[in-house]
């Protein structure tokens, strides 16, 4: 049985590995060292590409959704990050994150199937979420930290703008393969009572807030889930006290990689309304750095949908 496919494999596979050969092939691949592997598939991709044409390459170009330019203006792009951006360093050190991330990073820590992340060779796979990349960086810096200072909750706080590519699919309009984002992460320790968790999270509401009507949004709803059936009591107030300017609810949501805490939140532009940021307590850098004690707070902006409705 294949990991991830239980009894019902897409038909080419399930036609490909009725060969006995492919199977054999297979199940050799699939249990090599991984620099034995990269050696064979760098090999097997030069092959290949000695044979494709330009026509091949233009063909690729107008057949496949991945290489296409980004859905939003380029210009409006480039406003709604320096927007964004301009008020997020101010708060966060800003990092320049690689474009890739190390093989089944996404699946290891955000239970993301490696099918929706575009895998490579070398032991990397495209970057599909910045909160991931700066979660590294941040795991790197408490890890530092403790080296000096057992036991410190000194507080490691990251933003960065990437582009990321995802392979899934979407019947939504703004839902395109590669976009961009600018994430956020605060790395810390638990220090009891729940503290890191409600103020990190009302940090990055007010911090996404914050941004967001730099960019001309006239108004913004913040949706916050308790996630740990009412220990978190009061975080609705804790959240509106750090955004007076939003409109901050209540709200249920499905926990999927986040732990105790987590939101959404809508901004308007005029007549159009959009989702157009989360975010949440996750278990990254605990499970990173083997220590329960460990807390990592993530969330992110999509510039994208940011950029279409400024308009």
């Amino acid at each position: 049985m294949i990991r991830g496919y239980g009894e019902r494999m897409p038909g080419p596979l399930d036609r490909l590995l009725r060969d006995e050969s492919v199977a054999a092939a297979f199940e050799t691949l699939s249990s090599m060292p991984g620099t034995d592997l990269t050696s064979l598939l760098l090999a097997v991709f030069r092959e290949r590409a000695g044979r494709v044409t330009p026509s091949d390459v233009l063909g690729a170009r107008e057949r496949s959704r991945f290489p296409v330019p980004a859905g939003a203006p380029a210009s409006a792009l480039r406003t709604a990050e320096d927007r964004v951006m301009g008020v997020l360093r101010s708060r966060f050190e800003e990092v320049a994150l690689s474009p890739v991330a190390p093989f089944g990073a996404h699946s290891a820590l955000g239970d993301v199937d490696q099918h929706n992340v575009v895998s490579a060779v070398r032991g990397l796979e495209v970057a599909a979420d910045p909160t991931l990349g700066l979660a590294l960086e941040a795991a790197l810096a408490r890890r530092a930290i403790r080296s000096e200072a057992p036991g410190s909750a000194e507080p490691v706080r990251r933003c960065a703008v990437q582009p990321v590519t995802r392979a899934q699919r979407f019947d939504a309009p703004d839902a395109f393969a590669h976009f961009t984002i600018a994430g956020l992460v605060t790395a810390g320790r638990d220090t009891g009572s729940h503290a890191f968790e409600s103020e990190s999270l009302a940090d990055h509401v007010a911090s996404q807030v914050a941004a967001l009507e730099a960019c001309g949004a006239d108004r913004v709803s913040v949706e916050v889930a308790d996630l740990t059936d009412g220990r978190l009591d009061g975080l609705v107030d804790v959240v509106a006290g750090a955004a007076p300017t939003a409109d901050v609810a209540g709200g249920e949501r499905s926990a999927g990689y986040y732990r105790s805490a987590a939101f959404t939140l809508r901004a308007g532009f005029g007549d159009r309304e959009v989702e157009v940021g989360d975010g949440g307590i996750v278990d990254w850098t605990a499970r990173l750095l083997a220590d329960a004690k460990e807390r990592l707070m993530i969330s992110g902006i999509g510039l994208d949908r940011v950029a279409l409705a400024m308009g």
